[in-house]
């Protein structure tokens, strides 16, 4: 069964739209100003990254290449329409982001239409997490479910993996395969006054809201642009997780994912008739790991 990164619609990334507050609507300073995420590995699996992006010098672990091991995991245009070459790249500058000093482990598990397998995507993930990862970002989806994905990501959270998917873009009350699943913490898009975005899916399902459009990152081998998805919510989430794990490398993966949700804003007074659609609320990085003086004390 196929798996694609759900950026259907979205067309090619939009260089005259930005979203310049996304970094402050999720309160990064105020975390960047107790940890930058030293120590934590997080895996991308998606269609490769750009590894000589300037953006991403310093930030990157080598990864692996599910469609094609004996090549690097690069952002290549090896499909037919090639419309989402650069996405795994653009989610890659996201998480250096809001994680700097955090690893970045490329795992190419989609080709250059976006397109891959469960089998691919099972593969990638055991290799991440058996190459070190701590956090997991799957910015893709499938309507098609798994049960040997599901038992590898649930083994993922008991052994301290926390896995970050995407709720998708038909705009729909329905959350993408893997989103859905309990062990993943399940991220839709906002724009950039706290709204759902129009194309973003949501449903009690739905565990935390973030910036998804407009998204400046790196794209291609060094320039830079803004694209929409619930995609490019995903890594928003994903670093605040490896902020979290920083402070507290002990925690389990439930209490990572307990203290994003806890920490969040609410977002019922710009979603009339959303409530509890839309997951505990808005991402609040800041609020996450500076409560770990409240929750976790000196431990």
């Amino acid at each position: 069964q196929a798996f694609d990164v759900t950026v259907r619609g979205l067309g090619e990334p939009d260089t005259g739209f930005e979203n310049q507050g996304a970094w402050s609507q999720v309160n990064l300073a105020a975390a960047l100003s107790v940890t930058r995420g030293a120590g934590v590995t997080i895996a991308v699996l998606d269609t490769g990254v750009e590894a000589g992006h300037p953006a991403l010098a310093g930030h990157l672990l080598p990864g692996y290449n599910v469609l094609s091991p004996t090549d690097a995991p690069a952002d290549a245009a090896d499909g037919t329409l090639h419309n989402v070459v650069g996405h795994g790249t653009m989610v890659a500058g996201i998480l250096a982001r809001i994680a700097p000093d955090a690893r970045i482990l490329p795992v190419r598990v989609l080709d250059g239409d976006g397109v891959g397998s469960t089998a691919g995507v099972l593969e990638g993930l055991r290799w991440a997490i058996s190459h070190g990862a701590r956090v997991v970002n799957l910015s893709l989806g499938s309507q098609t479910q798994s049960r040997f994905l599901k038992d590898a990501i649930d083994a993922a959270k008991e052994s301290g993996v926390v896995v970050v998917a995407a709720a998708g873009n038909a705009g729909v009350e329905r959350v993408d395969y893997p989103a859905v699943e309990s062990g993943v913490l399940c991220v839709t898009a906002l724009d950039a006054n706290g709204r759902k975005a129009l194309f973003a899916n949501y449903g009690s399902p739905v565990d935390l809201s973030a910036p998804g459009t407009g998204i400046r990152s790196a794209f291609g081998p060094t320039g830079y642009a803004s694209w929409s998805g619930t995609s490019f919510a995903v890594p928003f989430a994903a670093g605040a997780a490896a902020l979290v794990r920083a402070t507290d490398p002990g925690l389990r993966a439930a209490d990572v994912m307990d203290r994003l949700e806890r920490s969040a804003a609410s977002l019922d007074a710009q979603n009339p008739g959303l409530g509890g659609r839309l997951g505990e609320g808005l991402l609040d990085i800041g609020a996450a790991v500076n409560s770990r003086s409240k929750s976790s004390g000196g431990r």
